[in-house]
């Protein structure tokens, strides 16, 4: 009977002594034991070829590398194979991450194994501000931040600071930054504005309560809206002009290559003003040009009108809401990362 077995990961075989695994792994060795005369045994663990690659260093005596973001798959490996020496190590390493690292990574752990992530997002939920900047570091998904943790009812944010600069590090669109700016968030600096306005000018901010912020520097915010829509206003009036302009100046050069022109045929005149309605409607929705100037203006009236009995250097923490929109999970059993 051989005293050495094939530990297969990943189609992969490495061949170690049996006695080494006796030692270092009673629950793995009792798996080949109940396995009679088995020349190999496979690992199906849902784990990377690291945290293989260390669980084996760690039966052959090998030196092990354990890094934040295998942690907690050494871990899982080291309890569930019985080997307390790697155990004991990882616990060690896993104690000195900082605390907001060491919930996050183990977030991501549980959701990929399909474990019960309700501790960590309450802790996630509860730490916002000390978390949310590193859930971007690692790569979490927005959209599972917003759905499950902003809307944790264990969430508590000291202010919007940190949602501020989350929204602007995502990249998010304008949907999901809305649906976070719907959350309890506290209030909003002058700073936080404009670091928002500086990110997406079209970035409407209602559902907030202002904290030190006065009623002139809502109008100022307002009044910097109004001045892009009549900039952008103003551009496509001259883009417009200059269309016409040109047109016309093609019509003046036909009626100068021929003077008859207009005489000649009042249907060649009939399509020369078909044809440049049919280019200015194709270049320039008006209709739609129109009712955005006309939505967005009726936005800022209705702050204006909120305002115009305040005292100019205060105002009140007035929430504005808006329409929250909803995400919807596919899958709503699942909460994935």
């Amino acid at each position: 009977m051989s005293d050495t077995i094939d530990v297969i990961f990943n189609d992969i075989k490495y061949n170690v002594k049996k006695s080494f695994i006796r030692f270092s792994s009673p629950g793995l060795y009792k798996i080949i034991a109940s396995k009679y005369k088995a020349k190999s045994i496979e690992i199906t663990d849902d784990i990377t070829e690291s945290t293989f690659i260390t669980f084996l260093n760690s039966m052959t005596g090998k030196e092990i590398f354990i890094d934040f973001p295998h942690a907690y798959e050494i871990q899982y490996m080291a309890e569930k194979y019985e080997n307390k020496l790697l155990l004991e190590k990882v616990n060690n390493f896993i104690e000195n991450i900082p605390n907001n690292y060491r919930v996050l990574y183990h977030l991501l752990f549980l959701t990929k194994m399909q474990l019960n992530t309700e501790e960590a997002e309450n802790y996630f939920a509860s730490h916002f501000d000390d978390c949310v900047l590193p859930a971007y570091n690692l790569n979490i998904n927005p959209e599972y931040i917003i759905q499950y943790i902003m809307k944790n009812p264990y969430f508590h944010s000291e202010n919007g600071h940190n949602i501020v600069q989350y929204i602007i590090k995502a990249n998010l669109l304008p949907d999901l930054a809305n649906e976070a700016l719907t959350s309890n968030i506290g209030s909003l600096s002058k700073s936080d504005i404009n670091d928002l306005l500086n990110f997406n000018n079209d970035l409407f901010l209602p559902s907030v309560s202002y904290e030190n912020v006065s009623c002139n520097d809502i109008l100022q915010f307002v009044d910097g809206k109004i001045n892009h829509i009549s900039n952008a206003l103003e551009d496509q009036k001259n883009n417009i002009e200059n269309a016409v302009n040109d047109i016309d100046q093609l019509y003046q050069s036909v009626f100068n290559d021929d003077p008859h022109f207009i005489q000649k045929d009042n249907i060649y005149n009939q399509e020369f003003a078909r044809q440049k309605a049919m280019y200015l409607r194709a270049g320039f929705d008006f209709d739609k040009m129109y009712q955005k100037a006309k939505d967005e203006l009726a936005e800022y009236d209705k702050l204006y009108s909120s305002n115009e009995s305040e005292d100019p250097n205060q105002m009140n923490h007035e929430s504005y809401n808006i329409e929250n929109n909803q995400y919807e999970n596919d899958n709503d059993s699942d909460n994935e990362i």
